[in-house]
């Protein structure tokens, strides 16, 4: 019996205690329905959460009021909420993915607010089976191939060892009322094209395939574990800490088994892509490959990994005096009104710009990977900051420290110690300028 297997599995995983305050995501669906009847004569102390996204018209108002129906019936507090799930979706997100965010935001802060000590939903064996499915068709490594877990921080999903044949036979034995999503008939996603398409065939192959799939599971997630146990062990080995970052032996990582896939989990955090890791395996020395915020240098026995960006960015309310960025390099500053003609040093040190197109605060940050600016002297042309590193001829050591600042909109205003930029110069229509001065002190 379902049932008696069921509470039997919550006290053989711990998964949760009989004094834990439990809040249920409650679809209405047949999934959620059976988890709910199951959690209730189980004894447990439980409440119900139902999030209307609003996508499906009226069927999205007769889940809602169905589900505080039944939470009625069986004399449970419940709580209810609509949101307009399209006016909701982030940049590159798919209405599923702005879904699910604002699914799990919405039940932790109920849990949070109402005292719950667990999440719980009713994900089971095929959801399981499907998602692998799903990752295994897109591309994913061995985090992938884990499937869902049962337990994520307070989410807890403990009908997910039990397959949907039995979901269904328990809810026909117990005649319990269920919605049906008509979307799920659709083959408009991955999911239900697997799920009508792909499944059943291999089901044919292997009736059991459910279980197979639960079981291989547990085995990728005892492979991972295991696999990110090597990796971080050879990298506490094999990374030897620099001034400013980190140095790899090439040597030894070559010699390290499977070092291509090490250094996509080394360096994939930083923001390096695996063709990126790839091309370090692969580059001559000398090669410079860029991350949002870290390069990585090819030396002749070294990786060396900087970062681009300093932790410290300087939010500049006014230019005037002293305005040291380090104990090694500061800029003076001094502010002219236009009767005062500035003797132009044409040093790289020295930058005269027209104060009023300012828009304070200005921010001090290192170069990042994509910043362009209009060197002065170029009439406006715009360039990539990285594309006049290399017209300079400016060492790959000294661009990882490179400073500049940018103004209030986002333009840089001066590349320090290289270059303004032409849309700041002075001009005869300039009624304030300001001469600024970057000096750097290091050894």
């Amino acid at each position: 019996m379902l049932l008696s297997r069921f509470t039997q599995h919550i006290a053989k995983e711990g998964l949760f205690l009989a004094q834990h305050r439990l809040l249920l995501a409650l679809s209405g669906g047949l999934d959620s329905v059976v988890l709910m009847d199951l959690l209730f004569r189980a004894n447990y102390h439980l409440g119900v959460a139902h999030l209307n996204f609003k996508l499906r018209g009226a069927e999205s108002e007769a889940d809602a009021a169905f589900v505080a129906n039944l939470a009625q019936q069986y004399g449970l507090p419940s709580y209810l909420k609509e949101v307009d799930t399209r006016s909701e979706i982030l940049a590159g997100e798919s209405i599923q993915v702005a879904a699910r965010r604002l699914r799990y935001d919405w039940l932790e802060q109920v849990r949070k607010e109402e005292a719950y000590d667990f999440i719980l939903t009713a994900h089971h064996a095929h959801d399981n089976l499907e998602t692998v499915l799903m990752r295994f068709v897109q591309g994913s490594g061995l985090s992938g191939m884990r499937g869902i877990p049962q337990v994520n921080e307070r989410v807890i999903r403990p009908l997910l060892t039990v397959s949907r044949r039995e979901i269904e036979a328990y809810a026909r034995e117990r005649a319990l009322p269920f919605r049906e999503d008509a979307s799920n008939k659709e083959d408009y996603y991955l999911r239900n094209k697997i799920r009508h398409h792909l499944t059943p065939l291999l089901e044919a192959i292997n009736p059991a395939l459910s279980q197979t799939i639960t079981e291989n599971t547990r085995l990728y997630r005892e492979a991972y574990e295991l696999y990110t146990y090597a990796v971080d062990h050879l990298k506490a080995q094999l990374w030897i800490p620099a001034e400013e970052g980190w140095d790899i032996n090439k040597a030894a990582l070559a010699a390290a088994p499977a070092a291509r896939s090490l250094l996509h989990e080394w360096l994939s955090p930083l923001g390096f892509t695996d063709e990126q890791c790839r091309q370090a395996l692969e580059a001559r020395q000398g090669s410079l490959l860029l991350a949002r915020a870290h390069s990585l240098l090819v030396g002749a026995e070294y990786c060396h990994i900087r970062p681009l960006t300093s932790d410290k960015v300087l939010e500049i309310q006014s230019l005037e005096g002293e305005i040291w960025i380090n104990e090694q390099e500061k800029i003076d500053c001094s502010s002219f009104p236009a009767s005062t003609a500035p003797a132009f040093l044409k040093e790289p040190a020295w930058a005269y710009i027209d104060r009023d197109k300012l828009q304070f605060p200005l921010r001090l940050r290192r170069w990042q990977a994509g910043d362009y600016f209009c060197p002065l002297g170029m009439g406006g042309k715009k360039q990539k900051l990285q594309d006049f590193f290399i017209n300079q001829k400016i060492n790959r050591q000294d661009r990882m420290r490179q400073w500049v600042l940018e103004n209030g909109d986002g333009e840089l205003v001066w590349v320090l110690g290289q270059r303004a930029d032409e849309r700041y110069k002075i001009t005869e229509s300039t009624q304030h300028y300001i001469v600024l001065h970057y000096l750097c002190f290091a050894e």
